[in-house]
Formats: C-alpha cells, structure tokens, sequence
C-alpha cells in the first residue's frame, strides 16, 4: 500500500511539474499569438505590407518566431523576438510600448 501511494504521490507531483514548466515555456508563444492576432485583425496597413510576393518571407518569418517564442522564458527575449517579428512591417507606428524598465517588466504574466 505505501508502495502504490508513493507512487501515485509521485507521478501526481511530477506531472504538476512538468504541466508547470510546460506553461511557463509557452507564455512567449501564446503572447506571440495574442499580438499577430490583434495585427491581424486591427493594422491598418496588413494587406499592404504583406503581398503575394513576400507572403512566404512573411510565412518563414512567422514560423521561426513561433519556434523562437516556444522556447524563451525571460521577458527580455520574448521582447526582442516578437520587436523582430513586428519589424518586417517597417512601419514606425507598429510597436510594443512599454511603461517600465524591460528588467523589472514580466511581459509573460498574464
């Protein structure tokens, strides 16, 4: 019996870890999503920017900030990341504001 219930305690801890990592590691990712949804939807200047001619640039770069954003956990990261991804636009009105110093902001809490 204390077998089985060392056990269960076990996976029960270490999926609670590993689901807490899991999160963690994707906040980037989902705040990348968040943003190229809401410039989707709400810039302006999305249909002029990206054409059939540079679309699949646009596709490679989406991806790897996809790829990028899924793995950084700091903040600062995950702002020079999504800056990049929103610099292809090269539009000066298109940026991430923020209100404090990047090393006292968490950009990844929600």
């Amino acid at each position: 019996m204390k077998k089985i219930t060392f056990l269960l305690s076990t996976l029960l801890l270490s999926s609670v870890y590993t689901y807490a990592q899991q999160k963690k590691q994707s906040l980037c990712a989902r705040n990348f999503e968040e943003i190229y949804q809401k410039t989707e939807d709400n810039y302006v200047g999305w249909n002029e920017k990206i054409t059939h001619r540079n679309k699949k640039k646009f596709d490679a770069l989406t991806a790897e900030t996809v790829k990028k954003a899924t793995k950084i956990d700091k903040a600062e990261a995950c702002y020079h990341v999504v800056n990049d991804w929103l610099a292809f636009f090269e539009d000066g009105h298109l940026f991430i504001n923020i209100q404090s110093p990047l090393s006292n902001l968490n950009l990844l809490r929600k």
